[in-house]
């Protein structure tokens, strides 16, 4: 889970080359398991996995995400082929949840070798997970206000997630039942009808290890299957997430002029609770 970020370690990816082959796409849409399968694809031996988290942890990738949103749906920019993906997944040997499967159709006409897994999950408690979630963070006012104040990390990643969230939707940049449940259907049926059935893997989280290693022709691990990222998880990313912005405000408060009082009150929410 998001453990914070480190400035420290944060890199541009633009001009980077693929070190690593692409090797599986799993077109997990957010909630449905996809940080358990960060963690299987791990204990399995890939290297280099990417997820949502990965913009946490490095958020000038959000640049790039952001970037390729504005092209493929609003028509601003140079859409992204496999020059582009090389460079922001270069690194990677799998990739999942959003921002990734958000361009799944380009991913998989840019890596015709990589195997395919489609994530599935009942839509009505796929979408009830989601709002009870993603929809906090972007329905979160503290998260918003700290946005404009924390250009450097939150400002990146609001910028980049709702913006994101709207394109793929074709509706509202936060969660909504009709539009995205639309959405997933429509995801869904577009990976049937592009990836050939010996490229392709409908699986279900909750199946465990045995499918899906056989897809990947990779062993059985004796451990159970991991499950990770429960509702509660994901609140706790949130405050984490939150408290550190916040840290980053009043870090740079001593050095430029930050109104305290916006400091004040963004604190105290972050802190104290997360709407």
């Amino acid at each position: 889970m998001f453990n914070g970020n480190n400035p420290e370690t944060w890199v541009s990816r633009r001009g980077a080359k693929r070190t690593v082959p692409m090797e599986v796409i799993v077109v997990g849409m957010p909630r449905t398991g996809t940080l358990s399968m960060v963690t299987a694809f791990e204990k399995l031996g890939y290297e280099g996995v990417y997820h949502m988290i990965s913009c946490f942890e490095n958020p000038y990738d959000c640049d790039m995400w952001r970037e390729a949103a504005d092209a493929k749906w609003f028509g601003k920019g140079k859409p992204y082929g496999r020059e582009e993906w090389d460079q922001l997944l270069g690194h990677c040997k799998v990739v999942t949840d959003f921002p990734p499967a958000a361009f799944a159709d380009d991913l998989i006409a840019a890596y015709p070798e990589a195997k395919v897994v489609l994530t599935l999950r009942d839509e009505d408690a796929w979408f009830k997970s989601v709002d009870a979630t993603i929809g906090a963070q972007m329905r979160s006012w503290p998260l918003w206000m700290l946005s404009k104040v924390e250009p450097e990390f939150l400002g990146r990643f609001m910028g980049m997630a709702p913006r994101l969230w709207e394109g793929f939707f074709g509706g509202p940049a936060y969660p909504e039942e009709k539009t995205n449940k639309a959405g997933f259907r429509r995801q869904n049926e577009l990976i049937r009808s592009l990836v050939p059935a010996d490229r392709l893997l409908e699986y279900r989280v909750g199946e465990g290890w045995e499918r899906l290693c056989e897809f990947l022709e990779k062993p059985v691990p004796e451990e159970p299957f991991p499950r990770v990222n429960d509702t509660q998880n994901m609140h706790v990313a949130r405050r984490r997430m939150l408290t550190d912005a916040a840290a980053k405000v009043v870090s740079r408060a001593a050095k430029i002029s930050v109104p305290l009082m916006v400091v004040g009150v963004a604190l105290f929410f972050a802190r104290k609770r997360v709407v």
